[in-house]
């Protein structure tokens, strides 16, 4: 855990209502708090799945968690009471200097039926270059392995001048369809199978760059993951047993999810080329 130095200024446009602060470390991170009687699990997601993501490679900025003094906490919660006063632990991501928008292309639809075809000759042309494209196959593995139920936006990909793709804002992942806190359904082909993002179009038809992404998946060490999380602040408010519980749910059913997602890259690929032809 870090500690804040000094507030400097909210991020305009936040849903969250993040800050930017300079921490105890020397740097500056954009910091998220519990809201009152709210975004408990929104906050439990986006430190659990940040820490996965950066176990498992994913070009995103670290997350840590991040204190704040009395002082620090009633200057950021002085005007509207936005956050709960009992919790001034919150979820913080280091600040990257200079990300952009990549923008999106040209068209009348998503759903036009040469979408696909236009999207990627988008995504190539922009990301000419990069250093780190592979990212791309890499966060629709890590995405549907974590239950991530909010990647619908060509803003959720950032670059740098130097075309280094960056990842932000997985606070929607572990999403269950029984409720906040209920436990993750079977993976399942048939949802894997949507691109729940748009830049994905045009990208998911073959299997082969998925496969160095599988590898690094059943090598990640639950225990070690465990450890780097260390404990939860209980004034999140995480029903006992939850974080473990999930984790040993998506762990134990790794096979089981490249499974099927192969299937999901498979039907794709013959629904782009003809069952018949196939």
């Amino acid at each position: 855990m870090i500690d804040v130095k000094e507030v400097k200024y909210f991020i305009k446009n936040s849903t969250s209502n993040s800050f930017v602060t300079r921490c105890t470390d020397n740097r500056d991170w954009v910091i998220r708090l519990k809201k009152q009687g709210k975004n408990s699990k929104r906050l439990f997601s986006e430190y659990v799945a940040g820490t996965l993501a950066q176990e498992f490679g994913i070009s995103r900025p670290p997350v840590s968690l991040v204190r704040l003094s009395k002082s620090n906490y009633s200057k950021v919660n002085s005007k509207e009471k936005l956050f709960d006063d009992k919790c001034n632990i919150g979820v913080g991501s280091k600040y990257i200097k200079g990300l952009d928008d990549i923008g999106m292309p040209q068209t009348k639809s998503f759903l036009n039926k040469d979408f696909s075809e236009i999207n990627r000759k988008f995504i190539l042309k922009i990301l000419e270059g990069s250093p780190n494209f592979e990212q791309i196959f890499g966060l629709k593995v890590f995405s549907h392995w974590i239950y991530l139920s909010d990647y619908h936006k060509y803003e959720n990909l950032k670059v740098n001048r130097d075309k280094q793709i960056y990842f932000l804002d997985f606070d929607l992942a572990f999403s269950s369809n029984n409720g906040e806190w209920e436990e993750l359904q079977p993976y399942d082909w048939i949802n894997i199978q949507t691109d729940q993002a748009p830049f994905w179009e045009g990208f998911t038809y073959e299997i082969e760059p998925f496969e160095n992404w599988f590898t690094k998946l059943l090598q990640l060490d639950l225990h070690r993951i465990i450890l780097n999380l260390g404990r939860i602040p209980d004034c999140w408010g995480v029903p006992e047993n939850y974080l473990i519980d999930t984790l040993k749910f998506i762990f134990s059913n790794r096979d089981n999810f490249i499974e099927e997602f192969r299937h999901a890259i498979d039907f794709k690929k013959q629904s782009k080329y003809g069952f018949e032809n196939y």
